[in-house]
């Protein structure tokens, strides 16, 4: 059992970290399709007004992340899906509203907002009828117009329908304030060069501010890596919290891979006792020939390793070459008169010792810089 949630734990440890390395470019996906974001050109997408804002000359940036609290006060706020927001959004979006920011929004998203901030219980309206803007301009509508009702009288009316029904409508919220756009459909980039569509949202915006954010996170295009997004949200250091919680679990729980006590070291090939064994079998092969071979096959692997692999016939005199080029023709030299030694049949030990010698000592001369 122990393994198994080691097992899961590690899996999902590494998902994440594969997950969070993903990265999301939005405008190199070319969403056509996308709904109310800035970043699809298609029929549905609002980059036609992100843009158009850019053209008056209007501060216009993209939101991609969670946490709308951190966003700074005098700001503009569009959102333009109708989704409902969150209880911790609404949370952010009412201190966001209450510090002077300003939050353009469907009245279907902002009733649970303005609820949140204190203004009562707000209900959504459609309206079938002509709509009348405050700079008289006629709009292309494809759906009935929303209004809001259940809050009282409006500090600023942009477009009414019907019975002065606020259909485009601020209220006051603390330092900042609140707009039902319950034309949001004006803002889609297959109506807005409709009527006068386009140029009502331009109006709309130059009187709310200078400085226009647009939401992209609550469109599911937030930023890409998940460690991103998690560094934003207020629960942050709660996950944080739990994450370090459940490693120690897993820490305290695993199965002991290791003693309690560590084991006496293992007597390795290099120890004393192995030098003489091999020294006594040398002696007792009574053929200088064999050493010798010995010590040459590891200087030259040893040259080959440093060249960095591969085959060669000679490759401590390269190496030497390479390395000390004013020792290359006495390693040559040294290196063919021990391997004639290798070849005789029962070569003088003392002869095999003086190329052993030798060829150790070109090879630490080498070293030396």
């Amino acid at each position: 059992m122990r393994r198994a949630v080691s097992l899961l734990a590690v899996l999902l440890t590494v998902s994440l970290v594969v997950l969070s390395l993903t990265p999301r470019e939005p405008e190199a996906d070319r969403a056509w399709m996308a709904r109310a974001s800035t970043y699809s050109p298609g029929p549905e997408g609002g980059k036609a007004l992100f843009l158009l804002l850019q053209q008056l000359g209007l501060d216009t940036q993209r939101w991609r992340h969670p946490g709308y609290g951190q966003l700074p006060a005098q700001t503009v706020l569009w959102v333009f899906t109708r989704e409902p927001f969150g209880r911790i959004e609404r949370r952010d979006l009412a201190r966001f509203l209450t510090n002077g920011g300003t939050l353009v929004a469907p009245p279907q998203a902002l009733a649970d907002v303005l609820e949140e901030a204190g203004l009562g219980e707000a209900e959504s309206l459609e309206h079938s009828g002509p709509v009348v803007t405050t700079w008289g301009m006629s709009l292309d509508l494809q759906a009935a117009p929303v209004a809001i009702s259940g809050l009282g009288e409006p500090t600023a009316r942009y477009a009414t329908a019907g019975t002065n029904l606020p259909i485009v409508a601020a209220w006051r919220i603390g330092a900042g304030q609140a707009v039902s756009l319950g034309v949001d459909e004006l803002a889609r980039n297959g109506r807005i060069g409709l009527a006068g569509n386009g140029a009502f949202l331009a109006r709309l915006a130059l009187a709310l501010g200078d400085r226009h954010v647009f939401d992209e996170y609550k469109t599911g295009f937030g930023e890409g890596g998940i460690a991103n997004l998690l560094a934003h949200v207020p629960y942050r250091w709660g996950i944080a919290q739990l994450v370090l919680v459940g490693a120690v679990g897993l820490f305290a729980f695993a199965k002991r891979r290791f003693p309690a006590e560590p084991l006496p070291p293992v007597r390795r090939r290099r120890t004393l006792d192995h030098v003489e064994a091999v020294a006594q079998l040398w002696g007792q092969a009574r053929d200088a020939g064999l050493p010798l071979q010995a010590i040459l096959n590891g200087v030259a692997e040893r040259a080959r390793m440093r060249l960095g692999g591969g085959g060669r016939d000679a490759p401590f005199v390269e190496w030497i070459g390479r390395t000390r080029p004013n020792l290359a023709f006495r390693a040559k030299a040294s290196w063919e008169r021990a391997r004639l030694l290798c070849q005789t049949s029962r070569p003088a030990p003392e002869a095999a010792l003086l190329a052993a010698a030798d060829i150790k000592g070109i090879e630490r001369e080498a070293m030396k810089w």
